[in-house]
């Protein structure tokens, strides 16, 4: 990564090991990764579990300078965070400074879901690649990208002709802009039609 450029990190349960977090932070860059409710934490030499925690009349509650019992060299805060939208409370780990911008990072995370499907199961299949070098794997993500914006400006013009009541439903549309996308370039395809000029344009012109 640029030197100059600060990275925060937001995982769910499968990215909050002791050690990879350290990394992280050693590196001088910012992470806010869920943990489980069960996981044991250390501060002030009393030992809690992350359950324990208790966001009382507030939003959120942090303990600061908590350490994992299962090891590392971690020290993050601590933070159960629970309002009226969740069903249940949400247990964070983070070294970001002040805990509302923890959290108002965190909250990104939910909004980038759709993408890793579309990347994923849901389009490209790039977690089937078994591509175990670096170089290798982000040359592939660019073109997965690039290919991800192309099929999503399909949707959206898609939308705005009303091709979505020719390829979906009539009444509403249940599909991701992703999805929309897939389906109109097959339908273009299936009927030999031409690709619609504004797309070209857009996408294509050197000017832009």
């Amino acid at each position: 990564m640029p030197e100059d450029k600060k990275i925060i990190f937001l995982g769910d349960g499968e990215f909050d090991g002791s050690e990879f977090l350290h990394i992280i932070d050693k590196s001088k860059h910012l992470f806010a990764s869920r943990t489980a409710e069960n996981r044991k934490m250390t501060a002030q030499s009393e030992v809690f579990a992350m359950r324990d925690l208790d966001v009382g009349n507030e939003e959120f509650f942090w303990v600061p300078e908590a350490v994992p019992v299962a090891g590392g060299l971690l020290s993050c805060s601590a933070v159960v965070w629970w309002n009226r939208d969740f069903k249940e409370p949400i247990y964070l780990l983070t070294n970001l400074e002040p805990i509302k911008e923890a959290l108002y990072w965190y909250k990104k995370r939910f909004t980038i879901e759709t993408f890793f499907s579309d990347q994923k199961s849901r389009g490209f299949h790039i977690h089937k690649s078994h591509i175990g070098k670096p170089e290798r794997l982000e040359r592939l993500l660019i073109a997965a990208c690039m290919a991800y914006l192309f099929i999503i400006h399909f949707g959206i013009y898609a939308k705005l002709h009303g091709f979505h009541k020719t390829i979906h439903r009539t009444d509403r549309c249940d599909l991701s802009m992703f999805k929309l996308g897939q389906r109109f370039i097959d339908h273009l395809l299936g009927q030999a039609a031409k690709i619609p000029r504004m797309v070209q344009l857009e996408l294509f012109n050197p000017a832009h």
